[in-house]
């Protein structure tokens, strides 16, 4: 499935694009990604996962004036489940005058990691 991992991807690029381009113009651009009972999810999801009326509610309210003041977000919405998910933010970094060689990446990569517990690889989400 990896054109459908591409394409949410793309969407997630596009928002943060949009996000900085539309800054001055207050508007606001979120995302959602309902999760949906369908052939490619598999069968572990349930047919309330699927129905439009659990997703819908988060959609009037994020285009409604008390949601103002959330953008850049992406939620994850399902029978009942309302997520924040975090993707894409700078959470660590590393700095190294005239840059980084072969020989010195491990390190500083590995740097990346310390104390960020949450972070820590395989970089696959829980669904």
């Amino acid at each position: 499935q990896a054109n459908y991992g591409a394409a949410k991807a793309g969407i997630l690029g596009l928002q943060n694009v949009l996000v900085e381009e539309t800054r001055q113009m207050n508007l606001t651009i979120n995302s959602v990604s309902p999760r949906a009972a369908s052939r490619m999810a598999g069968a572990g999801l349930t047919e309330e996962m699927a129905n439009a009326s659990q997703v819908s509610p988060l959609i009037v309210y994020l285009a409604s004036d008390s949601a103002s003041h959330i953008n850049g977000q992406v939620f994850l919405n399902y029978g009942g489940t309302l997520k924040l998910l975090k993707s894409w933010e700078e959470i660590a970094e590393v700095n190294q005058a005239g840059g980084f060689t072969a020989d010195d990446i491990e390190a500083a990569v590995s740097k990346l990691f310390e104390n960020n517990e949450s972070v820590k690889p395989p970089f696959i989400p829980k669904l």
